[in-house]
């Protein structure tokens, strides 16, 4: 296993220097930190408010659903944080810097990825149109970890999978 994760460690540290030196583009900077900014929650809340507005029959499931999800992933990132205790990218290299204060102490697994995993996973099961731009979003808000400097690329596929997880946890307990 040893091994295994010595490799993982050069490819993430490798990753992570060649996605920070995109850095300077001024229009690009300022979207990463959106991306990052809105996949705190808010895109969680706004999508919430827009289907109990629209589709009140389709919230009256999807809402429970979404927080049974949310807990889910919130339980066991926090669990993976605490034993894991992986340090951020800034912290370990000299060369990448954070461009936006991270939310906790550790790095594996990223919450934003998981989160954005997660709504993409049940707009998928409840409204099917909307899934590929919903995945394209959390694909962004994911990369966006990596360029602000909280994340390596493992985090990311790490918080991709567990959302994606709880989300179908989640459906198959409620539908």
């Amino acid at each position: 296993m040893r091994p295994f994760l010595d490799s993982l460690d050069v490819f993430d540290t490798a990753a992570c220097r060649k996605i920070f030196r995109i850095h300077g583009i001024k229009s690009l900077d300022r979207l990463m930190w959106i991306l990052s900014f809105i996949g705190n929650g808010y895109i969680f809340a706004i999508t919430g408010i827009i289907i109990l507005a629209f589709d009140p029959d389709t919230a009256i499931v999807l809402i429970p659903v979404g927080l049974i999800g949310h807990g889910l992933g919130l339980i066991t990132n926090a669990a993976l944080k605490t034993i894991i205790r992986r340090s951020r990218p800034f912290e370990n290299m000299k060369d990448i810097e954070y461009h936006l204060p991270p939310q906790d102490k550790f790095s594996f697994p990223s919450g934003h990825a998981c989160a954005s995993f997660l709504l993409a996973t049940l707009l998928l099961h409840f409204y099917p149109l909307f899934a590929i731009p919903a995945y394209v979003i959390a694909i962004l808000i994911g990369f966006s970890r990596i360029y602000n400097g909280v994340h390596y690329p493992s985090d990311v596929v790490a918080g991709t999978i567990i959302g994606i997880l709880c989300a179908r946890i989640a459906l198959a307990l409620l539908i």
